[in-house]
């Protein structure tokens, strides 16, 4: 009978675990989302804390946290991406500051197509970066 990783863990760290990527997901997203570096250290700095937990767990219980962790950053992630302002809301995240666009009355095609395609590229960025550090 193969035990899972969740029953390996004291039931009190389950919550624990949860508050602590929901934690992250707050820092990532009210700083990181300005500060491509800054969200390199909040990613570095969640992971190195992760690591530091499971190796003070040692052993199967510690890989059990380990794994238990990658869960809720996964869960975590399709709740973002089914819903990101829904998800900012429940993490009591606010909304950043719409940029101001610059009202163009005469924007050709070419320009349309360029600007849709950096947009979508940042957004590719951004779930590559959460996808690397999870």
């Amino acid at each position: 009978m193969q035990v899972e990783p969740a029953e390996m863990l004291p039931q009190d760290l389950l919550p624990m675990i949860t508050e602590m990527v929901e934690g992250y997901w707050r820092a990532f997203l009210t700083t990181g989302t300005r500060d491509p570096a800054a969200a390199l250290e909040i990613s570095r700095l969640f992971e190195t804390r992760v690591q530091e937990m499971a190796a003070g767990l040692g052993g199967a219980p510690g890989q059990a946290f380990l794994q238990a962790v990658e869960r809720e950053r996964e869960r975590l992630l399709q709740e973002y991406e089914a819903d990101p302002a829904g998800f900012r809301r429940r993490l009591e995240v606010p909304m950043p500051p719409a940029d101001p666009q610059p009202i163009q009355r005469h924007a050709s095609i070419g320009e349309t197509v360029v600007r849709t395609a950096v947009r979508a590229t940042v957004w590719e960025s951004i779930r590559a970066l959460f996808r690397a550090f999870r």
